[in-house]
């Protein structure tokens, strides 16, 4: 039987998750037997903290299994209210100002989802995270892409150009570290960015998932800098990155009390709630003690180091040095264009594809996240792994003329 005609014309035009297809394509070429290093997908390599384990066994044992609110259980809102206050400097009521949510990636749809009508415009610095635009779209909404400079970095001065020049702008994306490139921004940078928000009366989603893994400098909330910007910022975190706890699927967005009520209401249409038990592993990973994650982001900030001093090593390959997250961007535009055994590379899809099949490293290609001739590696195994497969890396490269 012939489906085309039943499935949803607007969800064909939706590409996959390139970080997730990737990883799936990866998982199949384990199973025949090749021994791939994936640095494809960015899922810390660390094991969930024992007390966090000893939380959700302890909630299925003695808590029934049945729906939280809508905006979660309360006593994680009140955990997550905390937690905000002691790393972020920002003040949230867990009753109506935070709702939890299955993932970071469901608290963006839900944010998207409430703020956006079909025809509104949502900025999106790239290279970028796939899903801002992909919900953008199931929304029916212009995503309006505004490329970094040359060091990957947004520029006040390209905001606000971008803004005069869309008068359909109504929320701007910033993700800070970057996934892709690690860039971050300080306080000064933060300042104009929030000037140009409020000076143009949008919205920012801000996604800070990875806040805790800073290299040189303290992270600091936009949502802090002062009060008229935090009366327009929806503050994105989660548990997956800070407690490598990726599949527990526990995120959530703060903000505004008007806009969180509306965005509750997308969360109970859609996943109603998360499951229980992951919540109160979350509580008790946001209230016990942090050391073991300052130690996470030690190991973290001694592999981009060593990934930065490998890819120096790599003649043609250039990249800045990460300030945060766990991902390096080089550039691949050196080796466009040349060719093993014959066959040229064309572009960075081709260049990861070889570098998966010569190098037996998992990859994703710049193109797919919104900057061609890069390649984007997660550097979320040991150090020893990592030097391992930057070695077969620089290899691979040097059969190429």
């Amino acid at each position: 039987m012939n489906y085309r005609d039943f499935l949803s014309r607007n969800i064909s035009k939706i590409p996959e998750s390139p970080t997730l297809s990737v990883n799936q394509k990866v998982s199949e070429l384990i199973k025949t037997g090749e021994k791939v290093i994936n640095l494809s997908i960015g899922d810390p390599d660390f094991d969930v903290f024992p007390h966090v384990k000893d939380a959700a066994i302890r909630a299925i044992r003695e808590i029934p299994m049945r729906y939280t609110s809508s905006y979660g259980d309360f006593e994680l809102r009140k955990a997550i209210s905390t937690g905000f206050q002691r790393d972020n400097n920002l003040i949230y009521n867990p009753e109506n100002q935070i709702v939890v949510s299955p993932g970071p990636k469901k608290s963006i749809y839900d944010c998207i989802t409430a703020l956006l009508n079909p025809g509104d415009g949502i900025i999106i610095p790239r290279p970028y995270w796939e899903a801002y635009f992909i919900h953008a779209k199931f929304c029916f909404a212009e995503p309006i892409f505004l490329d970094t400079n040359e060091n990957l970095r947004l520029t006040p001065e390209s905001l606000e150009d971008t803004i005069k020049s869309h008068s359909s702008v109504k929320v701007v994306v910033l993700n800070y570290p970057c996934n892709p490139t690690g860039v971050s921004y300080g306080e000064s940078e933060l300042e104009k960015f929030a000037e140009i928000i409020l000076k143009y009366n949008l919205i920012l989603i801000s996604d800070e998932v990875y806040d805790i893994y800073s290299y040189e400098f303290e992270h600091i909330s936009i949502a802090s800098v002062d009060n008229d910007i935090y009366r327009r910022t929806i503050t994105i975190n989660g548990a997956s990155k800070k407690y490598a706890m990726t599949g527990w699927r526990v995120g959530w967005a703060a903000g505004p009390l008007e806009i969180m009520k509306m965005v509750a209401n997308v969360q109970g249409n859609t996943s109603s709630c998360v499951n229980v038990a992951a919540q109160k592993a979350v509580e008790a990973a946001i209230l016990g003690d942090q050391t073991p994650v300052m130690k996470i982001t030690e190991e973290f900030k001694r592999r981009r180091n060593v990934v930065v001093n490998e890819i120096s090593k790599i003649k043609g390959l250039r990249s800045i040095k990460p300030e945060g997250a766990f991902y390096i961007f080089p550039s691949v535009e050196e080796f466009i264009g040349m060719s093993d055994n014959g066959k040229p590379i064309m572009d960075d899809i081709e260049m990861s594809d070889y570098l998966l099949n010569e190098a037996k490293v998992a990859t994703i290609p710049g193109s797919l996240i919104g900057r061609k001739n890069h390649i984007r590696f997660a550097y979320v195994r040991p150090v020893d792994i990592l030097i391992k497969a930057f070695s077969q890396v620089k290899s691979a490269l040097g059969k190429l003329k």
